[in-house]
């Protein structure tokens, strides 16, 4: 079988694939840094002897009490999370997919198709009122994961890998209802 490269499928099996190797790459980026927070979290010591070996051992802090009440106020405990590394690529490609959109939109109207999201449908029409909608709600998306981010940034990580998913499946739809 002979694939067309404007065909359906094939736009949809590579926003699939593309979707999956992010997935992939986030997981091993954050494994890779659960080891590293693990050995900096613990203490190690070193046991030598007269001869030329020496033993590493970590030794695990005790377990954290939930139910006692800290001597510290409450916002005191709670310390920001760093940016995990893998949130800028993904903030890029999201801005990128809105970007994608926006085109796709444009070539499926132009080809005769017409607006399935009922918000939207008004402003469809409109190039720089599409591009208004679209800025502010991927600033207003970025801005609300840096929030989630700071709590929860294993969370924000899979937000933007679920969005950027979604994003691209849906460009890969517009094209393609744009080439029928």
């Amino acid at each position: 079988m002979r694939c067309v490269p404007n065909s359906p499928g094939v736009v949809h099996r590579f926003a699939s694939y593309m979707a999956l190797a992010m997935v992939f790459a986030i997981g091993a980026a954050h494994d890779a840094r659960a080891q590293d927070l693990m050995s900096a979290a613990l203490p190690s010591y070193s046991l030598s002897t007269n001869s030329s070996t020496s033993v590493t051992a970590y030794i695990a802090q005790p377990p954290l009490d939930l139910f006692v009440t800290p001597e510290q106020p409450a916002t005191d405990l709670v310390v920001a999370a760093a940016r995990p590394k893998a949130l800028l690529p993904l903030y890029v490609s999201f801005a990128s997919l809105q970007v994608l959109d926006i085109t796709s939109t444009r070539y499926a109207l132009d080809h005769g198709a017409h607006e399935a999201n009922p918000i939207l449908s008004g402003l469809a029409g409109s190039t720089p009122a599409l591009v208004a909608v679209k800025a502010g709600s991927t600033a207003a998306i970025i801005y609300l994961t840096e929030r989630l981010r700071k709590r929860h940034p294993v969370a924000a990580v899979l937000l933007m890998v679920g969005l950027n998913a979604g994003y691209a499946t849906i460009v890969a739809h517009n094209y393609s209802v744009g080439a029928r």
